[in-house]
């Protein structure tokens, strides 16, 4: 009713378009336009008298300038006074033909109304029929209202009554529902503590085997552990005996090279000295010195020999001196290595082994395992129908369910330190 009360009313006119040619029409100000305008007519015709009066002079001074020109000039000036007086003409056409419109479009406005009154009423108009409209519009919707609520109150009476039966009918089905959800709550928590006795038992069998099991690991990487030691102390006495051995060669190699060295310092010193000799037998006289040359040569060359032998076994001597520190350091070094590696292991085998001892020590005594069995078979001989009981049996199970969680945890991390030692 509202939409058809609206359309019968029709758009509100938009009153913009009026105000914009009413501010228009004002800011021209027609009749101060107006006295302009006559003043322009009045200076217009006065501007026609003076031009007709200098045209009918001009006129008379060319018919006297004509007369007096003599006929040669008047032949080659008659031409050009014709083209001024034909650019005279037209230029007085054009002017008459602009006066003509000007005061044509003077009259007219002269003769027309002032619109700005008009336009001023017709404004007020638009606006009160803006307003009219807006307050038609309303009364339509509140119109429309009032029908909706009159016939929503016809309406309540049969609403009521019917809302009321569907109540009742709801509140028979929550308390149905109600019925169906405590018996299922109760059968299932009956259920659920069942279930959780079992897997409580098997998960404590479970946790039984898997905790003999880390102890065979333990006890496994206890021997590992000894006889890791036992290697380690076994590597470092053979090393040890192998340093001793090569540094006895090394000593022996450098007595050997220390009494080569001596030797060949005294081969020198005796080369030298024959040298002397042979220098003071060449001095001396032919005859005495004859037959020793030949001695003193023999000599010489078997000096010669035993020096270059000595000077082999020299230099054999230093290389391997040479030889025999290198592979010491290199024996040193790769056994120092040997034993950082050994002594790494064996660390990393010591915190493993400490890391399981204190998993087992966290571990359940055999009286807290006991003490599980006993609550478990306390557990089997109570019953679940009393509201009482069950509240009871709810806070042993959550606190054994919690101990196996607890269990099963330290177990896992005894597995993964099982693994990593292996």
């Amino acid at each position: 009713m509202a939409a058809e009360s609206t359309s019968a009313v029709g758009p509100a006119s938009d009153p913009s378009p009026a105000v914009s040619v009413q501010a228009f029409w004002k800011e021209f100000d027609l009749d101060g336009l107006r006295t302009q305008l006559d003043g322009q007519a009045m200076a217009l015709a006065e501007a026609q008298e003076a031009s007709l009066r200098s045209r009918k002079e001009l006129a008379g001074n060319t018919k006297e300038l004509r007369k007096k020109l003599p006929p040669e000039v008047s032949k080659e000036v008659g031409p050009l006074l014709r083209a001024y007086q034909e650019e005279i003409d037209r230029l007085t056409n054009r002017a008459k033909t602009g006066e003509s419109a000007f005061l044509e479009l003077y009259q007219r406005l002269y003769d027309a109304p002032d619109p700005t009154p008009s336009l001023a009423l017709g404004v007020e108009l638009a606006s009160k029929c803006t307003a009219a409209e807006a307050r038609a519009n309303r009364l339509a919707q509140e119109l429309a209202e009032y029908k909706e609520e009159s016939s929503a109150l016809r309406n309540q009476d049969l609403t009521i009554r019917r809302l009321e039966e569907k109540v009742r009918s709801l509140e028979a089905q929550v308390e149905e529902k109600d019925r169906q959800v405590k018996e299922s709550k109760r059968s299932a928590a009956e259920e659920a503590q069942e279930a959780i006795v079992a897997e409580m038992r098997q998960r404590e069998e479970r946790l039984a085997d898997e905790l003999a099991q880390a102890q065979a690991s333990v006890e496994a990487m206890r021997r590992l552990h000894q006889a890791s030691q036992t290697q380690v102390m076994t590597m470092q006495s053979r090393s040890e005996e192998e340093q001793v051995n090569l540094r006895s060669e090394l000593d022996l190699a450098v007595e050997e090279m220390e009494r080569a060295q001596a030797r060949l310092a005294l081969l020198e010193k005796e080369h030298e000295a024959m040298l002397e000799k042979q220098a003071q037998g060449e001095r001396g006289g032919e005859g005495s010195s004859a037959p020793e040359p030949v001695d003193r040569s023999g000599t010489e060359e078997a000096l010669r020999q035993e020096l270059y032998v000595q000077r082999e076994l020299a230099g054999r001597l230093a290389s391997e001196l040479r030889a025999a520190r290198e592979e010491l350091a290199q024996s040193g070094a790769a056994a120092d290595s040997k034993l950082e590696g050994v002594r790494a292991l064996l660390e990393a085998q010591s915190s493993q082994s400490a890391a399981l001892e204190a998993a087992l020590a966290s571990r359940p005594t055999q009286e807290e395992v006991a003490e599980l069995r006993q609550q478990v078979r306390l557990l089997q001989t109570l019953g679940y129908g009393e509201s009482a009981g069950a509240e009871g049996l709810d806070g042993v199970t959550a606190a054994l369910a919690e101990r196996s969680r607890r269990l099963e945890h330290e177990l896992t991390l005894a597995r993964l330190a099982a693994t990593q030692a292996q």
